[in-house]
């Protein structure tokens, strides 16, 4: 039986108000440092399983994956293939925002093997956004998806959140509209949640 990986990148260029999760602006300085040590890691608890199946799912987290430089990502991805085989058909999910997505970015994570984008976008309404501390517009939101489209992503899924500061019913199903339209193949709606280190409390 095939197995799956998750793999947690801790950066972020924002950290957004609601965000109770193991994620830290500011500290790229450490990020060439951590993915050399997740390496590492891999390297070494994969040396010692028995029975190794090989990886139909592999799921880049975070934080935001996606922020930081390919080639850190390249590296991690190259040792857990190197440790562990994927499947033919394995899906492999980088999860990232808005504002983290370019048309060099894309195009480098195809290379390295990611095969479906998980875009972190909450809100399309301008409101909703700055209430939760969001650092991208709804606008920015709709270029990321179409950059990923052009550069040949099919597989993306967007991210929508309800019970937000100052959300209506009508902006809601706006939200789910535009979404919609946006013609991704997958959507997650989850509800606000407010850990003990979220700065909305």
């Amino acid at each position: 039986m095939a197995r799956a990986a998750y793999i947690h990148i801790p950066f972020c260029a924002h950290k957004c108000d609601f965000c109770d999760f193991a994620a830290f602006a500011s500290l790229d300085h450490l990020a060439e440092e951590y993915c050399q040590v997740v390496q590492r890691e891999i390297k070494e608890r994969l040396a010692i399983q028995p029975n190794q199946e090989r990886l139909s799912s592999v799921f880049y987290g975070g934080g935001t994956p996606g922020y930081i430089d390919p080639d850190l990502l390249s590296g991690i991805h190259r040792a857990l293939s190197d440790a562990v085989a994927l499947t033919s058909d394995a899906e492999v999910t980088l999860e990232t925002t808005p504002r983290s997505i370019s048309r060099e970015k894309c195009l480098a994570w195809q290379e390295l093997g990611i095969n479906r984008l998980s875009l972190g976008v909450e809100s399309f309404d301008e409101g909703e956004l700055r209430a939760m501390g969001r650092d991208h517009s709804g606008l920015d939101a709709l270029r990321a998806i179409e950059i990923a489209r052009q550069t040949g992503f099919e597989n993306i899924a967007i991210d929508l959140m309800y019970g937000l500061p100052c959300q209506t019913m009508k902006s809601w199903e706006q939200n789910l509209e535009t979404a919609t339209s946006a013609g991704v193949p997958h959507l997650s709606a989850y509800a606000l949640t407010l850990g003990s280190g979220s700065r909305l409390l």
